[in-house]
């Protein structure tokens, strides 16, 4: 069983829901870390580093474009979030310029 695998069949601990397991599918970043702008997980070290490499970005990469949009509009993403992670947002075009 891989990483991705055994968090969504366990749940990881997370900070929005007071240190509860929860699936990775129901602990967005602009939840997980409601003060920082979606640019600045990837780059952070410590908590923000590892959700974001091992757990969001797995989950996230795992949908398609319109599983993506569903996801953001249902779990009611703040704007920036929302431009930074629809598909064609600032996440792909800051990759596609320096690479993933």
């Amino acid at each position: 069983m891989g990483l991705l695998d055994f968090l969504r069949r366990t749940g990881s601990k997370s900070k929005s829901s007071g240190g509860k397991a929860m699936r990775i599918e129901d602990r967005p970043p602009w939840l997980e870390f409601p003060n920082d702008p979606p640019f600045a997980l990837p780059v952070n070290q410590g908590d923000g580093e590892g959700y974001w490499f091992y757990e969001w970005t797995p989950f996230w990469n795992s949908l398609t474009p319109d599983q993506k949009l569903r996801y953001l509009r249902e779990h009611h993403a703040p704007a920036e979030w929302f431009e930074w992670l629809k598909p064609g947002g600032g996440q792909e075009r800051f990759r596609s310029e320096v690479g993933p």
